[in-house]
Parts: structure tokens; C-alpha cells; sequence
């Protein structure tokens, strides 16, 4: 099993970049003597931290120009009107929300999307799943079967428009999802 450092460098090697996903908290220090040891920026990586905010504080201290994933939001999405704006503050660019049915919340990936977040989805291990994720706005996915996943889907870069102008109390729909 390569070291998290070594593996860095494998990516570096290859020109791609790490989805760290930090199960325990206490990481932050062991992922920037990793990302130094092997040359390579936090710009280098993605950070899921399941919505822990001390991590999250963590490893902005430590990089500040860290890009974290944050799991599945609290509702203050829905009321709080500073939520977004507090979530870019805490570096968080993305969500990866949980559903291996792809039964994503069609609402807060329309909301999160419009506000210029990135959306994934954890863990989808059929092909309805997957094409149901996608359609509820998922911009990426997690899965154990990567070779169905790219047959069913062409590549894209990871873009952030809005496809039409989102007006205060606009009721979101599919037209949204582009």
C-alpha cells in the first residue's frame, strides 16, 4: 500500500489530482507534510471532510487555498441567507451527498449548483442509480465499476454556469440542471 505521499506523487506523475477523503479527523497536518514531501500544491487535491467544521478550520489554517468537499448540508441551506457564503468562507467548493439510489436532493443540487458549488454522489453501484444521480444534477459520482460509468457517460470538465438566470423566489426546476 503506497504511502499518502507516494501517491501524490504517482498523480503528479500521471497529471491528475487526489479525492482525499479524511475519515478521521487530526489528518491535516500528515495530507500538507504529504503534499509537500511530494512536490505537489493542495491545488493538487480534494478534500472531503463530512461537514466537520474544526477539519475544515484545520486544514484552511494549514492551506488556505484547500478545496473541500463537505457531505450532506444541514437545512440552513434552505432559510439561512448567508449559508452559501459562510460554506465558500470555510473553503468548501462542493458537496458529496450520500444516496446509492442517486435519489439526490433535486432542490439542493439545483440551489448548490446556482450558487457555484460542485455536486458528486457516494456510493452508486448500478447503472439506474447512476443515470438517476446524474439527473437530479450530479456533476460527479463515486462508484466501484468506473469502466460502466464511462461507457454510460462522455467526459466533461468540471464547469460551474447557470444556465438561465436564477430571479429570487424562482421556483427551480429540470431547466436549471443544463
Amino acid at each position: 500500500v503506497p504511502s499518502l505521499e507516494e501517491a501524490y506523487e504517482l498523480a503528479k506523475a500521471k497529471g491528475k489530482q487526489l479525492y482525499l477523503d479524511l475519515k478521521v479527523t487530526g489528518m491535516e497536518e500528515a495530507v500538507k507534510a504529504a503534499l509537500d514531501g511530494a512536490g505537489v500544491t493542495v491545488e493538487d487535491t480534494w478534500l472531503w471532510v463530512y461537514s466537520n467544521q474544526q477539519t475544515a478550520a484545520a486544514l484552511r489554517a494549514l492551506m488556505p487555498d484547500a478545496k473541500i468537499i463537505w457531505g450532506e448540508p444541514d437545512g440552513s441551506w434552505r432559510t439561512d441567507p448567508e449559508y452559501w457564503d459562510d460554506m465558500r468562507t470555510m473553503g468548501v467548493f462542493g458537496y458529496d451527498l450520500g444516496s446509492g439510489s442517486g435519489n439526490i436532493d433535486v432542490e439542493l443540487a439545483l440551489a448548490a449548483r446556482a450558487e457555484g458549488f460542485y455536486i458528486s454522489n457516494y456510493t452508486l453501484l448500478d447503472p439506474d442509480a447512476l443515470i438517476n444521480s446524474v439527473s437530479r444534477g450530479a456533476m460527479g459520482l463515486e462508484t466501484d465499476f468506473v469502466e460502466i460509468t464511462q461507457m454510460m457517460m462522455p467526459p466533461y470538465d468540471i464547469v460551474f454556469p447557470v444556465p438561465s438566470p436564477i430571479e429570487q423566489g424562482e421556483p427551480l426546476g429540470p431547466e436549471q440542471l443544463n
